[in-house]
């Protein structure tokens, strides 16, 4: 046990991007240690897909609930995406067969994991349509019994947006 961290470094709020990959895709993720991965590995022609949010509005959930049995936890990476499309309906449809896992990184830097292996992500999506909206609410989530780990370092190399699941 220890005294909570100084404050001395600055402190910036939100998230810069998010990837994610069926769970089908690795081979195999390190064991953590002190709550840090350093390495993710994918099945050979595999990779992360490139995910995007509107500005600002990309949110990470780490919600525990403590129990007398053990801490559970409700992670969540949510966001929105603008427009009705077939093709946005067609993508998020095929999204939702699949168990995902993703990676995040906030403002300062950090990247974390979400999902695992064993309890890998569900993909959620609504259509929020309305005189001041059209746009679809989605969320990853997954539930643990440790808080999200963080990643020691990551490589995302460039995945085309045309990439598809279908070919997995």
């Amino acid at each position: 046990m220890n005294h909570f961290p100084q404050i001395i470094d600055e402190n910036i709020p939100g998230l810069q991007k998010f990837w994610w990959a069926p769970v089908s895709y690795f081979s195999s993720i390190d064991d953590p240690v002190n709550y840090i991965i350093s390495s993710i590995n994918f099945v050979q022609g595999k990779n992360w897909f490139n995910g995007w949010s509107l500005n600002r509005l990309l949110l990470p959930e780490e919600k525990p609930k403590y129990t007398d049995h053990g801490d559970i936890y409700h992670n969540a990476l949510s966001g929105k995406v603008p427009k009705d499309t077939p093709s946005i309906v067609d993508l998020f449809v095929e999204i939702r067969s699949y168990r995902h896992i993703v990676v995040y990184q906030d403002n300062n830097g950090y990247y974390k994991l979400l999902g695992s292996l064993d309890s890998p992500c569900i993909f959620e999506f609504k259509l929020l349509k309305n005189n001041d909206s059209n746009e679809y609410h989605f969320s990853f989530r997954s539930i643990s019994t440790k808080p999200l780990y963080f990643l020691s370092t990551i490589d995302f190399p460039s995945v085309s947006k045309s990439a598809s699941l279908s070919s997995s």
